[in-house]
């Protein structure tokens, strides 16, 4: 099987080095074709320059750099996939460093599990700052650390490290999945993407491992070990939740599957009705006085408020129930 690499880059400069490093040092105990995809999702700064120098100096590693002008990590990576000509698929954040068994060991594991659609690694912190006593309590929120069963399956796997077989993606894809997630925009730090996919691959039929064998460097410097940037890292969590609620839901193994998702839309209705009043309250506040202009501009900020909450909801609900009747339409025949 042929490896495609596909890292994803934004404003990357400072800390894609430790990435490439991580490429240029796999090692093969036979021969395999193998290519680096860089995707430049927008970078403003050096980063494209610094990966061009490094392929000048490098022409036997095959990278190749494109550009993605749709914001979001999730879309970075599938214009790395679709860009990519390998059997395997490896996703490599831009502050990872793959350990140099890397790749033959993806090989080897995709050929020993061959139901599995996605397999995950093991993240190991790399950084030269101080480490908070709080972090080891929130590192796996990080992609950091352990993530195999006693067999070896999961529901999800991190993104970072990700093995994704090519014709798995094809598979799902010829079923309907459509991403409903960003994931990581510029400095906003919605997430969820890897969920997503590890989600869709179950529904049809795939199964997700990990392994410890599978090894990574994650290069985190001090200022995402802040509890500041945690609680933002939350923050994107949370605004992800409802939709990957909806997914898991549907990744049940069981004939009642479609009213769980539906279940799921109203446990986030019910969830999201008291944040929902309070910013409509507040936007009520923002409106007085009752009369003119502030008034009518909060009541329809309101307004666009509440629609636009339950009208993705419904939307994303729909996506999914009809990407699980497809699933499950093509496994019966």
């Amino acid at each position: 099987m042929n490896i495609s690499i596909v890292i994803c880059a934004f404003n990357s400069e400072n800390r894609i080095q430790a990435a490439l490093n991580g490429v240029s040092s796999q090692k093969f105990g036979e021969p395999v074709m193998w290519e680096t995809i860089v995707v430049d999702n927008g970078s403003t700064d050096g980063t494209l320059h610094q990966v061009r120098a490094f392929a000048d100096q490098n022409p036997h590693l095959r990278i190749s750099c494109i550009r993605e002008g749709c914001p979001g990590l999730q879309a970075a990576r599938h214009a790395g996939i679709r860009a990519a000509r390998g059997d395997l698929i490896i996703f490599v954040d831009d502050d990872n460093e793959l350990d140099p068994s890397y790749m033959a060991t993806a090989l080897r594991l995709m050929d020993r599990w061959p139901s599995a659609g996605v397999i995950g690694g093991c993240g190991i912190l790399a950084s030269d700052s101080e480490v908070p006593d709080w972090f080891p309590l929130v590192a796996k929120s990080y992609a950091l650390g352990s993530q195999p069963t006693r067999d070896g399956r999961r529901n999800y796997v991190y993104g970072a490290g990700m093995v994704l077989r090519r014709s798995a993606w094809e598979k799902i894809l010829s079923l309907g999945y459509k991403s409903l997630l960003t994931d990581r925009v510029g400095a906003s730090l919605s997430c969820g993407g890897d969920v997503e996919i590890c989600a869709a691959m179950r529904i049809a039929g795939f199964e997700v491992y990990a392994s410890d064998e599978l090894v990574f460097r994650h290069h985190i410097g001090a200022g995402r070990m802040r509890l500041s940037y945690y609680a933002r890292l939350l923050n994107g969590s949370g605004d992800a939740g409802a939709i990957l609620s909806m997914w898991h839901a549907a990744a049940a193994k069981h004939e009642w599957t479609l009213i769980r998702v539906w279940g799921s839309i109203a446990l986030n209705v019910l969830g999201a009705l008291p944040y929902t009043i309070i910013a409509c309250v507040h936007m009520r506040l923002i409106g007085l006085p009752r009369g003119g202009h502030w008034h009518s501009q909060a009541r329809q900020k309101r307004k666009v408020l509440v629609a636009t909450f339950f009208g993705s909801q419904f939307a994303a609900a729909s996506a999914i129930i009809r990407y699980t009747k497809r699933a499950r339409r093509n496994s019966r025949l």
